[in-house]
């Protein structure tokens, strides 16, 4: 294991950017392989990136002995896994994604990242964080006049090919259509979701509690956008707005997102769900868990990719630690 970052010719074609990244002497486990799994944990974006590394293995895309057995855990904690909605709050476009909105908070940061990576030879090699030298944006590859334009633009950032994008609705449902995300039968999948809204009866409404004003002031404001956010204003429209081959109106919220939950056999959650879906699309009144949240993500979209009715999955309740799991490969716990 190890090398040099290749993005692959097609992908540099169609993003304009460099071919090559980061060069690794050696990987931090060069035994790494089928016989010799590995365990992998990732937080918030880092656990979608860990299913697109299976994905990709299963594609064979490293070329070799790609298996997605060479995964033998994924956890996870408050991931994306089908996006949030504040990436729409801080910027994106909802209806020409993946353009985002002059001045807003993403156009800002966007526009700092990039005066970052122009300043990048003079900057402490620790600051790189975003891999600059595939951007050929720095003052060694292009004039002060070329810096000005593309700073006003900002097209690296306005692309697919950027961490905004990654974390919108159309994004998830691209990755879901490839059923991305699909558990493989020698993984093992815990997922921990967190919140820190709760429910004003009074008003149907979800807010976060008092005490994060004071002590996470941000995510305090930007949890109740979540738990206000028009998710019906997106285009195209999100597909768990949807429900594939039946109405579920009759059942509960919960049901709506997991619509095969039975009773457990062995006591500890619901049963797993594996549910079979047609082609009727029907609109639905969207449930609790896509309104609590932990003020970046809601609960719905940490779970796990794709709807329960298209995967495996175990769902548990908040206070699960006071049992024993019960691991199960193939499963996605949560």
């Amino acid at each position: 294991m190890g090398g040099t970052a290749d993005y692959g010719e097609q992908h540099i074609k169609t993003h304009r950017h460099g071919r090559y990244g980061h060069k690794h002497n050696e990987g931090l486990y060069p035994q790494w392989s089928r016989d010799n799994p590995l365990h992998f944990f990732g937080h918030s974006i880092g656990g979608p990136m860990i299913i697109k590394l299976q994905y990709l293995l299963k594609q064979g895309y490293f070329g070799g002995h790609d298996h997605p057995d060479m995964v033998l855990s994924i956890t996870t904690v408050s991931s994306p896994f089908r996006s949030t909605p504040i990436v729409y709050t801080l910027g994106e476009h909802i209806n020409a994604t993946p353009a985002v909105r002059p001045g807003s908070v993403g156009d800002l940061i966007a526009k700092a990242v990039h005066l970052i990576i122009y300043l990048n030879p003079f900057l402490p090699e620790s600051l790189d964080i975003w891999h600059s030298e595939s951007c050929s944006l720095s003052f060694h590859e292009i004039p002060f006049s070329g810096f000005l334009r593309e700073f006003w633009k900002t097209s690296w950032a306005t692309s697919r090919d950027a961490a905004p994008f990654d974390v919108t609705f159309m994004a998830a449902d691209e990755r879901e259509a490839k059923m991305e995300g699909e558990p493989n039968p020698g993984t093992f999948y815990e997922s921990f979701a967190t919140f820190m809204t709760h429910k004003d009866v009074r008003h149907n409404t979800h807010k976060p509690a008092f005490k994060y004003l004071i002590s996470v002031l941000p995510m305090y404001l930007m949890s109740q956008h979540i738990a206000k956010f028009d998710l019906s204003s997106v285009l195209p429209v999100p597909s768990f707005l949807q429900v594939e081959g039946r109405d579920l109106s009759g059942e509960t919220r919960m049901d709506r997102a997991c619509a095969d939950a039975k009773p457990s056999r062995n006591g500890h959650g619901s049963d797993v769900e594996e549910g079979l879906y047609g082609r009727k699309l029907l609109l639905v009144e969207i449930g609790d868990e896509y309104r609590v949240n932990d003020g970046v993500v809601p609960v719905f979209s940490q779970w796990h990719p794709l709807p329960c009715r298209m995967t495996k999955c175990r769902h548990y309740p908040a206070d699960r630690l006071s049992k024993p799991l019960v691991p199960e490969l193939g499963v996605r716990q949560i």
